[in-house]
């Protein structure tokens, strides 16, 4: 499955269309939208359907594709990202199907990476400098993780 368009074009759509809230402090529970908690329980159901102990990006990619509503899922699927086909990659071990064997354990260290900076993003103030310096080394890591895959 390849994107047919950058990174950046995607991570420029989805903001242009995401409301941005108020920051929250950290020692509050943080307040998901409903659309949010809905992506979050698909991610989970689906890292059950493929037998995954954990839930990684790309669980929370299919999570996404399976809330049609979701701004990042309906930007997804307009440039053919697809449910079905997201599925059957996540669903093969390691990486992608035709990926060399070695590549799952190279990708390994760069998945957790862009987990960190995934959880270091969810405590700041979207829209912040801080928010838009980890979210292009987020881009960058999964634009990296691309390459290997």
């Amino acid at each position: 499955m390849r994107l047919d368009c950058s990174l950046e074009t995607l991570r420029q759509e989805i903001e242009a269309r995401t409301v941005f809230r108020e920051k929250v402090a950290t020692s509050v529970e943080i307040p998901f939208s409903a659309e949010t908690q809905r992506v979050l329980q698909h991610a989970a159901q689906e890292a059950d359907n493929l037998g995954h102990s954990y839930i990684g990006v790309e669980h929370l990619l299919l999570g996404l594709l399976r809330e049609k509503e979701a701004v990042a899922g309906s930007v997804l699927a307009a440039h053919g990202i697809r449910l079905a086909e997201a599925r059957k990659i996540a669903s093969q071990p390691g990486a992608h199907p035709d990926a060399p064997p070695e590549t799952a354990s190279t990708a390994v260290p760069l998945i957790d990476q862009i987990k960190e900076l995934v959880q270091k993003l969810a405590g700041l103030a979207p829209g912040s400098t801080e928010a838009g310096e980890l979210t292009d080394r987020i881009l960058r890591a999964l634009d990296a993780l691309g390459r290997m895959i």
